[in-house]
């Protein structure tokens, strides 16, 4: 017998989510107005939107589908993807940015909390919610390493809160929010 190639067993690629474009021209002196998550240098996710910016100023007039949201991730500008320092570099510039967006899928599962603990070891972030940095069992019910936990049975908070919550009950309900169309276990 020969055995498998191992690369046979590596988890698939990261699968895209459904993307929205914007596109903007900046000027001397205009602002964008997106602030970033820094907690994940390989993952660019918006943390907010400054008021009285461009991206401020799209969301006014486009259709509900490509507002650009908070925990929204920047997939490509101008057509090339890359690390956010590559692609924040890109958008310091002046000109016109086909930005390509997509909206983090939302799901809650339900999981007990056993000896062995959660099964995910979780990192706070620069924005909100717990980051999950990596799964360390296969009972995580579809949660993925990059995903966020955003609320504990029911009840958003800080990272330092959404830790003292998940540390306080054995059955946790756990709100994610998803950047992988793998993670949605329905």
């Amino acid at each position: 017998d020969i055995a498998p190639d191992p690369a046979d067993f590596e988890p698939p690629a990261f699968v895209e989510m459904p993307t929205y474009v914007v596109q903007i021209r900046k000027k001397e002196g205009d602002h964008l107005g997106l602030i970033f998550d820094i907690t994940d240098a390989n993952l660019p996710v918006i943390s907010r939107i400054k008021p009285d910016s461009l991206a401020f100023e799209w969301n006014l007039t486009c259709p509900e589908s490509q507002v650009i949201r908070s925990m929204d991730r920047l997939v490509m500008v101008n057509g090339m993807g890359g690390r956010l320092c590559e692609l924040v570099a890109k958008l310091m510039e002046v000109g016109d940015f086909e930005i390509t967006l997509g909206h983090p899928q939302e799901f809650t599962v339900t999981i007990h909390k056993d000896a062995r603990g959660l099964g995910l070891l979780l990192e706070p972030t620069e924005s909100f919610g717990l980051f999950v940095s990596e799964v360390l069992n296969n009972d995580t019910k579809g949660i993925k390493a990059t995903d966020r936990i955003v609320a504990v049975n029911g009840k958003v908070g800080n990272c330092q809160e959404l830790f003292e919550l998940i540390k306080g009950s054995d059955d946790l309900e756990l709100s994610i929010i998803s950047f992988s169309a793998e993670s949605d276990p329905r």
